[in-house]
């Protein structure tokens, strides 16, 4: 029934674009009253299932509490980002958005859009580096805030509709840049001209799975060495982003011959992606059950080195501090890559992830963990 609903939906979004552009007038916010010491409430929406999305807005959440100091800022997500937010200390309020359960009881949708139109936010802003979302546009535009910030691609003929449910519209601006530069050009909209150095993202895993981690490891002492520990993540949502797991298994192989202690771990989805490594594999590696985000980012920040394809757990080791190696196929790394230097990648001059030898990748991870040992 969800997917039938589904596929209803988007069937209709054409003539819904138009509809909306034909019966909302469009007006544009007056930002010359924009004080930022004085804005009460803010609301950002992010409500896609990406978790790699969300950490690489986290660097534009923290920058807008930094610049509007007196606001109460407050963010959208879904069921299964709700735990990236929930480490972000600059976030005040976490408003989950279950589009799962609002198609299969479509009469709660009234009383979530009831509640974002009694909230009063001054500031509401769509954050957006690819795709724009009419759910979250019609959000925006219910809250009946003074200021709604959106992202609208002109080149796109439905999107470029849902202009009339936004004030404020940011551009494009150019191609191939980090994302996380992107995010921002929606406070730079706002606040023309303002800096922001930090870009790292924001996340901190909970006490108990810093625990959790510390036990986990104790447990393994006698099978580990921690100053040589490597995980390797071979999953991904996306199949074109997959390494493949015989090459993954051979790179643990080549890793473990070295002395490194390599960790794989049993994320939810790579089931498949991760059996079909450890039976490629000729040495027995250390297997991380499957575990909560923060539990999983708690290890993480432990080891030595992560090596994973362009997918969430590798913004998720970024976020805590961890060296990474992104393994990149049809994606760019110029836009997708965890920024600073202690994260590199391997790119597919092809665009076809499997193009990438093994012994490319471990020579990357050998020169990158030297050239980061004083940094980690």
């Amino acid at each position: 029934m969800y997917e039938l609903m589904k596929k209803l939906g988007r069937s209709l979004k054409g003539p819904f674009h138009f509809m909306l552009s034909v019966l909302i007038r469009k007006r544009h916010a007056d930002l010359s009253k924009l004080d930022p010491k004085k804005t009460g409430r803010i609301l950002i929406i992010r409500q896609h299932n990406e978790i790699g999305d969300v950490l690489m807005a986290s660097p534009a959440i923290r920058a807008f509490k930094e610049n509007f100091p007196a606001t109460s800022l407050e963010v959208i997500v879904r069921p299964k980002t709700e735990e990236i937010a929930g480490g972000n200390s600059y976030i005040d309020n976490i408003i989950v958005f279950d589009k799962k359960k609002i198609w299969r009881r479509p009469w709660l949708l009234a009383g979530f859009l009831h509640r974002l139109a009694q909230a009063k936010y001054d500031i509401v802003v769509v954050l957006s580096s690819i795709t724009v979302s009419t759910t979250s546009a019609l959000f925006a535009w219910f809250t009946r805030a003074d200021i709604r910030v959106g992202r609208v691609e002109e080149e796109i003929n439905q999107v470029a509709h849902l202009r009339a449910l936004f004030n404020v519209i940011v551009p494009r601006g150019e191609p191939n840049r980090p994302h996380v530069e992107r995010n921002l050009d929606f406070l730079r909209a706002l606040l023309p001209g303002v800096k922001v150095k930090n870009l790292s993202y924001e996340f901190t895993p909970v006490a108990a799975a810093e625990t959790w981690a510390d036990d986990f490891l104790a447990e393994k002492a006698r099978v580990l060495n921690p100053a040589k520990m490597i995980l390797l993540h071979p999953g991904a949502a996306k199949i074109t982003n997959r390494w493949s797991a015989r090459n993954y298994g051979l790179l643990g192989d080549r890793l473990i011959a070295r002395g490194f202690t390599v960790l794989i771990d049993w994320s939810p989805g790579d089931e498949d992606a991760v059996g079909e490594t450890l039976a490629a594999m000729k040495h027995k590696p250390l297997e991380v059950p499957l575990v909560n985000l923060s539990r999983l980012a708690a290890l993480i920040s432990k080891c030595r080195l992560f090596i994973g394809n362009d997918t969430g757990v590798l913004h998720l080791a970024a976020s805590v501090g961890a060296p990474t190696l992104g393994l990149f196929g049809p994606t760019s790394p110029a836009e997708y890559k965890p920024l600073g230097k202690l994260h590199a990648a391997v790119t597919s001059p092809e665009e076809d992830i499997d193009k990438i030898e093994v012994g490319t990748v471990l020579a990357k991870a050998i020169a990158h963990l030297n050239s980061t040992k004083g940094e980690w």
